[in-house]
């Protein structure tokens, strides 16, 4: 599937999630027709909260690293990596019902 910023996408809009994350959707969605259980794999690129929260309603597991300057990244998790190498300190927490680090 060829994408482009220029271009725009024949794939359909999905409320609250980007333009990236719809066409990885998108390409998810294609691997149904297979009628085979799988796990997906993201690249910190393509992952978003909303993305992996939109796969949950889907029943499609995902996994992936999301960035600290993605939206609804908490901020007190910021402040935790700034902690590095030091005990009891935080390293996840839901949002959205979806796991975030």
């Amino acid at each position: 599937m060829f994408t482009s910023r220029v271009k725009a996408s024949n794939v359909a809009a999905i409320i609250n999630v980007n333009k990236t994350g719809t066409e990885v959707y998108y390409l998810a969605s294609q691997l149904s027709v297979l009628q085979k259980a799988f796990n997906i794999f993201i690249d910190n690129y393509f992952s978003s909260i909303n993305l992996f929260s939109f796969f949950c309603e889907k029943d499609i597991s995902a996994y992936g690293i999301v960035q600290t300057n993605t939206l609804k990244y908490p901020v007190f998790l910021k402040k935790e990596k700034e902690k590095k190498n030091e005990w009891d300190f935080l390293t996840s927490v839901v949002v959205d019902d979806v796991l975030d680090r």
